[in-house]
């Protein structure tokens, strides 16, 4: 009996927002679960947490912001399974300093790095990729 009124509670919508606003937008935004045509809760704010987390400080599924931390998550400082930003880590992970699995980046560090400075397993420099192409001949 616990079980099955801890899973129905977990597939609840749920939303809230601080009534304090910066700049007009919440302080604090909280959104999980579709309501009405909407499969995924989108929440909005400086600190926003969600399945789809839009703010400057964002948590959830995707996260985008100047700090995100999520599934895919884009912004300056990106942290995640796919993560896009200035400074990026994450199993994919593409930005100006990328690091993880598989980086790509100005400065990559991972297990598949490339980018002007790779370091890591598989590391391609791609200074030396494009010397690379442009001495090869094809005749």
């Amino acid at each position: 009996m616990r079980h099955a009124c801890r899973h129905a509670y977990r597939h609840q919508p749920y939303r809230y927002e601080s009534e304090a606003k910066f700049l007009g937008l919440p302080l604090v935004s909280v959104a999980y679960g579709g309501e009405g045509n909407s499969q995924m809760g989108i929440a909005h704010g400086i600190f926003a947490m969600g399945d789809v987390a839009i703010g400057v400080i964002s948590i959830g599924g995707v996260a985008i912001g100047i700090v995100s931390v999520g599934g895919v998550s884009v912004g300056a400082l990106a942290i995640g399974g796919m993560a896009f930003g200035i400074l990026a880590a994450g199993g994919i992970s593409i930005g100006l300093f990328a690091a993880g699995g598989c980086a790509l980046g100005a400065v990559a560090i991972g297990g598949c790095a490339i980018g002007w400075h790779a370091i890591g397993g598989a590391t391609t420099r791609i200074p030396e990729l494009l010397s690379t192409a442009i001495s090869w001949r094809f005749w």
